[in-house]
């Protein structure tokens, strides 16, 4: 059975050129380095162990999976990782424990191989998220990995969030923050994994020329070098919205009466949806002192019948918003040539040209 002084498997983490061939590396780099190692993983090892047994679904952090540094090595600086599978699963395995656990920890590696190899291989194609979380999604099938049986991959095993890509708001907006961030599993993973190889290869800066993470005794789980990083700074993306105006009936979850950033639920959003999406009103009437449609509907919290229109997210941010108005598009002297289809009362459009 697996013991809190004994390792079920170790990996090294190889630095060499630059600075680590004289034995050194930067600090800052160092350090993150070795927690966005820490970081991919805890994360990526608990999704897999958790998809092998039921009982292993509800633990997370050291319950499944503790990891180490055990060794720091001088020449190319080198570092050795230890993995520790927790008491719950060598006493789940019983009198089979140290052949089972070390298949586990050689399975395990495997999946660190075919997880790194998909996702640099993936994004050196193409930085839409949409695209790589198919392509995780795909692996995670061909390995019998579950995704909706993981706990919330976006903290670690000490409560700490992981720099995640799901918010859009900016600082001053920051109460306008969604209760439900509409994310998907698989969407948090992709950007967890890519984040965390983002920390992990940043030696590659300036401390070194190349990473290599070796199992004991295995082929190596990846070798990182100038393309790998370029690929991995890339920023995830997704492809642009059509920006075409649409009727709908929405409510105010929040409303900043400075910026016209919102909060808005859709009235006939499917209950699988159902959630809040960020917003800004484009109509400048929302500025006017005193109550105006959009204040009036969300001191009442009632419905209001708007046009919408998806675009793409601020510069450094993933997540799509909606502009809203009550107006006519067409009367929206900053957006020019519009719709004119009007709203009726039932909250369908009514074109107002012939046909």
């Amino acid at each position: 059975m697996s013991k809190a002084n004994a390792s079920d498997g170790k990996l090294l983490i190889k630095y060499s050129g630059r600075l680590a061939d004289t034995g050194s590396l930067s600090l800052v780099e160092y350090t993150e380095s070795l927690m966005g190692w820490r970081r991919f993983f805890q994360v990526a090892g608990e999704l897999y162990l958790r998809s092998k047994s039921d009982k292993l679904k509800r633990l997370s952090g050291a319950e499944l999976l503790e990891i180490r540094i055990v060794a720091e090595r001088p020449g190319s600086y080198e570092v050795i990782i230890a993995f520790i599978l927790g008491q719950a699963i060598g006493g789940m395995i019983g009198g089979r424990a140290d052949a089972a656990l070390v298949a586990i920890c050689r399975h395990l590696m495997g999946w660190y191989r075919r997880i790194i190899k998909q996702h640099i291989q993936t994004k050196t194609q193409t930085t839409n998220v949409e695209e790589i979380v198919k392509a995780l999604e795909r692996l995670c099938g061909e390995n019998g990995v579950e995704l909706e049986s993981s706990v919330d991959v976006s903290k670690d095993q000490f409560g700490a969030s992981y720099p995640v890509i799901s918010k859009t708001m900016t600082e001053e907006e920051g109460d306008d923050a969604p209760e439900n961030d509409r994310v998907s599993k698989a969407r948090v993973l992709v950007e967890t994994v890519d984040e965390a190889l983002k920390s992990a290869t940043c030696p590659l800066d300036s401390s070194c020329n190349k990473i290599s993470v070796i199992p004991e005794g295995e082929q190596p789980l990846g070798v990182f070098g100038q393309h790998e990083r370029e690929v991995l700074q890339k920023p995830l993306s997704l492809p642009l919205p059509e920006g075409t105006w649409n009727p709908a009936t929405i409510k105010f979850v929040r409303i900043n009466r400075r910026t016209g950033s919102a909060l808005i639920s859709f009235e006939n959003e499917p209950t699988s949806e159902k959630g809040s999406h960020y917003s800004r009103i484009v109509d400048e009437s929302f500025r006017q002192s005193g109550d105006n449609v959009y204040t009036q509907a969300f001191n009442k919290d009632v419905s209001l019948k708007v046009w919408v229109r998806q675009i793409g997210p601020r510069p450094g941010r993933l997540n799509f918003q909606w502009e809203i108005t009550a107006k006519q598009p067409a009367q929206l002297h900053l957006f020019g040539a519009s719709p004119s289809d009007s709203i009726g009362s039932d909250g369908k459009s009514r074109s107002k040209r012939k046909r």
